[in-house]
């Protein structure tokens, strides 16, 4: 298991935080474990059973052993309750009879998140949602399979499916569209290195997209070169720049939408009053 010298937010190891990645931590850390185990505040998060983001209210904590429970965080020592396990439970503030529910293993200087459902891919569903109208089904559902992977714990699976979607997605119909005009040089396109391609479809791709250079670069070398454990550290960074390109490649469709409606809204105007 992965070793992390940063103890993520109690919201980040409930939501973001795939199973079976190990934290160590140390006696400095006292405060960022209590509130990690100890959490009773409420999340934001995709209800299934709702088929909506709703806010969960914490509603149980159940240790396996004596672990204090109204203790405050300057009574409680971490080195007291090793080998426990934790539930954390929360209820759909819409409807109480929706649960999640969060397990953590406390153990030997470390605290992993061992279980968790809904699942992290039925929790993320929300952020995949907004993209349903500008994604072809085919491409949401690998993008469905990298978030359902990396919850699950396949760091270089869910790799696979973020640079697919980067490729059928963002690179292949802006190849579409540029290959249709007259001077585009198909035979270049078909000799240049993946980065050069970029350059030659500039036009035509999302600035974003070469705010982050490095994006293809990285999940390439997440699938062949990284470890499991990297790829899953790395994937909430990678696959969060991928859903702020196929943002903007989102507001660039509907703006050329709206502009073309208006143009013909104007131009069928301007027939009726010639």
């Amino acid at each position: 298991m992965s070793q992390s010298p940063l103890l993520p937010t109690p919201q980040q190891f409930l939501l973001e935080v795939a199973l079976y990645k190990s934290y160590a931590h140390t006696l400095q850390d006292r405060s960022k474990i209590f509130d990690i185990l100890f959490f009773e505040g409420s999340i934001d998060a995709h209800c299934p059973a709702c088929k909506q983001k709703s806010v969960f209210l914490s509603i149980e904590n159940r240790p396996t052993g004596n672990y204090g429970l109204h203790v405050g965080v300057k009574d409680w020592h971490p080195e007291h309750h090793y080998n426990s396990v934790i539930l954390k439970s929360f209820r759909c503030s819409r409807d109480f009879s929706h649960r999640s529910h969060f397990i953590f293993n406390f153990e030997n200087g470390r605290i992993t998140k061992i279980g968790q459902y809904p699942s992290h891919a039925d929790i993320s569903v929300t952020r995949l949602d907004d993209f349903k109208k500008v994604i072809e089904p085919e491409v949401m559902q690998e993008l469905r399979k990298a978030y359902g992977l990396f919850g699950h714990g396949v760091g270089v699976g869910s790799f696979v499916y973020l640079r697919r979607v980067i490729e059928r997605y963002v690179v292949e119909p802006a190849y579409d569209l540029a290959k249709k005009e007259s001077d585009w040089d198909d035979v270049a396109y078909g000799r240049s290195r993946f980065g050069e391609k970029l350059e030659l479809l500039r036009p035509k791709l999302p600035e974003y997209l070469f705010e982050n250079t490095n994006l293809y670069g990285v999940v390439s070398k997440g699938i062949h070169a990284l470890s499991e454990d990297e790829c899953k550290e790395y994937f909430p960074v990678v696959s969060e720049i991928v859903l702020h390109i196929l943002t903007d490649l989102k507001a660039k469709k509907e703006s050329e939408e709206s502009r073309t409606s208006l143009r013909n809204s104007l131009n069928a105007i301007a027939g009726k009053i010639a």
